[in-house]
C-alpha cells in the first residue's frame, strides 16, 4: 500500500482535475496519521515520504485555490506532525525558503473567493477573521504553521521572512 502512496503523491495529471487534489489529500492524511500514531514502526519511511511531499511542496504544485483547500490543510498539518521528527527537522530548517514561497504565503494571501467574500459579506469576513471561527481555513493553519516554524526555526525563519 505505501507503494501506491508513494506514486500518488508526485502523480500530475496534464489537464486540472478534481478528483487529484481528493486522492492527494487523503494520502498525505494517512500519512500524518501514521507519523503520529505508529511513529516506532514508520520511522524509516517518514524522510523518504517528506521527500515526495517536500519536493511537490519546492515545485509549486499545492496552488493556492479554494478547490484545495483541504489538501493544503492536510499537507500543513503534515507538516507541523514532523516538526518533532529530527531527521526531518533539519532537513525542513533547511528548505524553508521553498515551503514559506510555495506553499505559506501564496495561501495566506487572500484568494479571489476571500475577496468576493468580502466584498458582498464584509460583517462575515470581519467577524470570522476576529473570532477565528475560521480555525479550518487554509489562510489560518498555514498561519499556524508559520508561527510554529518561527518558534522552532527563528533565525532561519527570520532570513527567509526578511
Amino acid at each position: 500500500m505505501l507503494g501506491i502512496y508513494q506514486q500518488l503523491i508526485p502523480f500530475d495529471l496534464t489537464y486540472d482535475s478534481a478528483i487529484l487534489p481528493k486522492i492527494k489529500s487523503k494520502v498525505i492524511k494517512i500519512l500524518t496519521y501514521y507519523s503520529v500514531k505508529f511513529s516506532d514502526d514508520f520511522t524509516g519511511l517518514i524522510a523518504p515520504f517528506f521527500g515526495l511531499v517536500n519536493d511537490q511542496v519546492s515545485a509549486g504544485k499545492f496552488r493556492a485555490v479554494k478547490s484545495n483547500d483541504r489538501l493544503i490543510q492536510n499537507v500543513v498539518a503534515y507538516y507541523k506532525s514532523l516538526l518533532a521528527v529530527n531527521d526531518v527537522r533539519q532537513k525542513l530548517a533547511k528548505n524553508l525558503a521553498p515551503l514559506f514561497e510555495y506553499l505559506l504565503l501564496p495561501n495566506i494571501e487572500l484568494c479571489t473567493e476571500d475577496l468576493e467574500t468580502y466584498e458582498f459579506e464584509p460583517e462575515t469576513f470581519v467577524k470570522e477573521d476576529l473570532e477565528e471561527t475560521d480555525q479550518e481555513s487554509r489562510r489560518r493553519n498555514c498561519m499556524q504553521l508559520v508561527c510554529s516554524l518561527v518558534k522552532a526555526f527563528p533565525d532561519e525563519s527570520m532570513s527567509v521572512l526578511n
